[in-house]
């Protein structure tokens, strides 16, 4: 069931990254205009498969970007393209493809291997 809201422990089970490419620097991405005059931000969230539903990976995304805009400044001056610049991607990691302490591990195992350590 879509709740929006992230299961119970999500943060436990969640990785996140977060890179800033500076306008003009070296290896930055170009756009359909040319390059770009204000930094880019490209977002990386990994986390196991059914930490986070549908309507809760919007609900974050909005707050990474809004909060990414607010840092910057942008967010008072904010124009239509400045939502583009900051790109939020989810990765889901299927239950048995994530190896914990060499062993392959669930969502559940995860879970309970968290919850023991608290």
């Amino acid at each position: 069931m879509a709740t929006g809201r992230p299961q119970p422990g999500w943060h436990e089970l969640t990785h996140l990254l977060a890179r800033s490419q500076p306008p003009h620097a070296a290896g930055a991405f170009s756009t359909g205009t040319g390059e770009p005059t204000l930094p880019l931000y490209y977002v990386e969230i990994t986390t196991l498969s059914g930490a986070l539903d549908t309507n809760a990976k919007h609900n974050l995304e909005h707050a990474i970007t809004t909060a990414i805009l607010e840092l910057e400044g942008s967010r008072d001056r904010q124009q239509p393209n400045d939502l583009n610049r900051v790109w939020v991607r989810f990765f889901d990691v299927p239950d048995g493809d994530l190896i914990v302490g060499g062993e392959s591990t669930s969502l559940a195992g995860l879970r309970a291997l968290v919850a023991s350590q608290h």
